[in-house]
């Protein structure tokens, strides 16, 4: 029976990342991707396109105003975007995916799914320890690095959804690989917001839900979600809500 088998690769902090390799310069500093005036000043308007890393360590993210993020971390530098920039390494990178995948399913500038079902032959005997999509994930990792100057978490699985997950268990520049039929048992322990698809609001209604049913509890994961009723789901979350639900404990 063929064997479906999913990596997803994620670009570690994609914008910034870019702008690190055009200047050398900003390797190593809080770096918040905005826009600058016509001067080169920093314009402290609009919201934050990606934070680096080193940004991240003070609270700033994606979507924060970047007045708020400034607050945080004065030292941080802004930088304007430079998107011919961003698509010229997008297309390296998928195009390396495209090396080693039979089909890359591209989602965004800094994202994509590889499928690599019905590909048993990269399978080694499972006696043998390391999966052979592991080393595949190595050497794609390798070869980002190499021809573009930047990272990439990957995450392996069985499915799209236990794959996405994973790519952020261990960023940045990590692999996270999630055993076949231990997809369930990975999930159970997350927190709700890791599940692709939940945003702020739906995760204030799962733990009203939650907290009405698990008397006592003000924290909840993953497979406290999975444990609800379709019945329940559908009627405090929705079709939208039970879509998640059904993603999840069809693993």
């Amino acid at each position: 029976m063929t064997r479906s088998s999913w990596m997803h690769i994620d670009m570690d902090a994609f914008f910034a990342s870019v702008e690190a390799m055009l200047d050398p310069s900003l390797k190593g500093k809080p770096i918040l991707v905005g826009r600058v005036d016509p001067h080169g000043r920093n314009v402290p308007r609009g919201v934050v396109a990606t934070a680096s890393y080193e940004a991240r360590k003070y609270g700033c993210h994606s979507g924060m105003p970047i007045f708020q993020a400034l607050k945080l971390c004065p030292q941080c530098i802004v930088v304007g975007g430079h998107y011919e920039e961003y698509i010229k390494a997008s297309v390296t990178v998928f195009s390396i995916c495209a090396r080693w995948a039979p089909k890359v399913e591209q989602i965004s500038l800094d994202e994509a799914f590889l499928d690599f079902s019905a590909t048993e032959w990269i399978y080694p005997d499972p006696s043998s320890g390391e999966a052979g999509l592991v080393k595949i994930a190595k050497k794609i990792k390798e070869e980002v690095k190499k021809e573009v100057g930047i990272t990439a978490s990957i995450g392996i699985a069985r499915t799209k959804v236990a794959a996405k997950v994973a790519s952020d268990y261990q960023k940045p520049d990590g692999i996270t690989y999630v055993p076949a039929g231990k997809e369930k048992e990975f999930l159970a322990p997350l927190p709700l917001k890791d599940l692709p698809g939940i945003n702020d609001k739906t995760e204030r209604k799962l733990t009203i839900l939650l907290s009405s049913i698990m008397v006592g509890r003000n924290k909840f994961r993953l497979g406290d979600f999975a444990d609800l009723s379709r019945e329940v789901v559908e009627e405090v979350l929705g079709r939208s809500g039970l879509g998640l639900w059904l993603s999840l404990i069809h693993i």
